[in-house]
């Protein structure tokens, strides 16, 4: 049962790292190496990955005074034990994951709103959209380790002329009764607020 948790904190120190880890413990990424051997004692993975691992050796040496029929049950009810707020949690997002949306993020070149992307992403919450500067976007992406190809929109850039003239005159149409004019539409679309909130 001991090699069996030893086994389980080696396979999931090798494992991609939450972003909300990252967070926790105010890293950018970590990555199993040197300075990042065990899984931090906050990786909420750890309770639905060490107890089965130990349950399941339990069981196979003889020891299990009472063996566990159904793994999914059991691993629900480890989550469980992590406290109602998280229940809830767990609940919100396992019914954004039965039916993903686009998500829009505004401010995608600040780093907490690119690594809430990233997390929407990695936890099948949704698919993203970035709003913001490209080239700060990238950049950020690329120190967060945010490999994922995701579509990046950058509403004041010349590129977005089209699209942003599209926008505006949705929005006038559907503003214009109540003293809009296409011209405040048109200057309110380089807005990223605006134009996120009016794209298809």
């Amino acid at each position: 049962m001991k090699m069996a948790a030893v086994r389980a904190l080696a396979a999931l120190a090798k494992q991609p790292v939450p972003e909300q880890v990252n967070i926790a413990y105010g890293e950018t990424k970590l990555v199993f190496g040197r300075d990042y051997i065990i899984p931090k004692p906050f990786d909420p993975r750890l309770i639905t990955t060490v107890a089965p691992a130990v349950a399941r050796a339990a069981m196979e040496s003889g020891v299990a005074l009472h063996p566990i029929e159904d793994w999914e049950r059991y691993e629900d009810e480890l989550a469980e034990r992590m406290g109602s707020d998280n229940k809830m949690v767990r609940l919100l997002t396992n019914r954004a994951k039965n039916d993903p949306k686009r998500i829009i993020f505004t401010e995608a070149d600040h780093l907490d709103v690119l690594k809430a992307a990233q997390i929407v992403l990695e936890e099948k919450i949704g698919f993203p959209i970035l709003l913001g500067n490209k080239e700060v976007i990238l950049e950020l992406k690329k120190e967060i380790g945010f490999d994922a190809e995701v579509p990046i929109f950058d509403p004041k850039t010349k590129e977005e002329d089209s699209r942003r003239l599209r926008y505006a005159d949705l929005f006038w149409k559907s503003r214009q009764r109540r003293g809009i004019s296409l011209l405040d539409a048109q200057k309110w679309m380089r807005e990223r607020n605006y134009f996120g909130a009016d794209g298809e």
